[in-house]
């Protein structure tokens, strides 16, 4: 395909012929105008640079597109040729600049995620089922324990989090999905390795395996909840780290001691080798179900954070879509 006009042009203007956006707009507004000071006056710019405008396009075209008849000007043949193209590629880069300036001032295309432990399944789930709704739009995660989502949201660090902790801001609105169990984790040698669930009452003579608080203070305090819910006041270690990290794991594996965890983080964290030395016992105890919600500013205006929320509710909880639907 050929890269010039035909006809009486023959004018390359897409080869090796940069054309700045600013001339053509000075070029449609003198051509509808008719008139270099009405001209000036709809650009907000003065005459002067309007004139080097023109005359630099001319250079770049390589015609003249204006006859000059003071106080008017008058199109020439050329300039009545290429005035359509023109003002079709001003209102396109017009639209284009005003989609960018929306994409900078709302976030539109972004929306950033909050993940805690063990939750990127359900997140891949409401992102896959988003990128069908809207395509265009990126997810960005990042891993963020749910004690830290509530500052990371008010800061605008994230627009959207994944958390096991309640909301304790009223400038945060919550929203649950859905829930999950607790699991213990025991030496594959200790006597209720084998059972399909236990009790804590059964466990009340082993040595609880702590984080420090810290780390995660509701899941502490759930925990120690549950033993105290349960009558039971349980010797515990404290480790340096959380529970399900390596070091913690060799405590359980060696029977120095026993985990409480969400079975979410458990299937995230224990690979097939560690499941070789360590058993992953459901926990049956009333209250051990732990709600997963999604947390997210309560004023936000963000179009695009808000559909994020509808397609994660769509994808995480289908029966609310189906009860919709009736």
């Amino acid at each position: 395909m050929s890269n010039t006009f035909s006809g009486i042009l023959s004018i390359p203007i897409w080869h090796n012929l940069p054309v700045d956006f600013r001339h053509l707009r000075a070029f449609v507004a003198v051509a509808e105008e008719l008139h270099f000071t009405r001209a000036a006056e709809r650009l907000h710019i003065s005459q002067p640079p309007l004139s080097r405008h023109i005359r630099q396009l001319e250079q770049e075209v390589g015609v003249a597109l204006f006859e000059r008849a003071r106080p008017r000007v008058v199109l020439t043949a050329a300039g009545h040729r290429l005035l359509r193209q023109a003002q079709a590629l001003v209102s396109a880069g017009e639209d284009f600049l005003g989609l960018a300036r929306a994409l900078r001032d709302e976030g539109v295309g972004l929306v950033k995620v909050g993940i805690g432990p063990g939750l990127w399944q359900a997140v891949d789930l409401a992102r896959a089922h988003h990128a069908k709704r809207c395509p265009y739009v990126s997810i960005e995660a990042t891993d963020l324990m749910s004690h830290e989502q509530a500052n990371a949201l008010l800061r605008k660090r994230i627009d959207v989090g994944f958390s096991r902790d309640p909301v304790n801001s009223s400038r945060l609105s919550s929203e649950p999905l859905f829930d999950e169990g607790l699991v213990v984790l025991l030496s594959r040698a200790h006597r209720l390795a084998r059972r399909k669930a236990v009790r804590l009452k059964d466990l009340a003579h082993d040595t609880l395996l702590l984080h420090e608080r810290e780390h995660a203070p509701v899941a502490y305090d759930r925990w120690l909840g549950l033993c105290a819910a349960a009558n039971i006041a349980p010797k515990t270690m404290t480790v340096s780290a959380l529970p399900l990290q390596q070091a913690a794991l060799l405590l359980v594996a060696a029977g120095r001691g026993i985990c409480l965890a969400s079975e979410g983080i458990a299937d995230s964290h224990l690979s097939s080798d560690h499941l070789r030395r360590i058993a992953v016992v459901p926990l049956h105890e009333p209250g051990s179900r732990i709600s997963i919600s999604m947390v997210w500013r309560t004023k936000e205006k963000s179009a695009t954070v808000l559909e994020f929320l509808q397609s994660i509710r769509d994808a995480l909880r289908p029966e609310r879509k189906r009860a919709h639907a009736v």
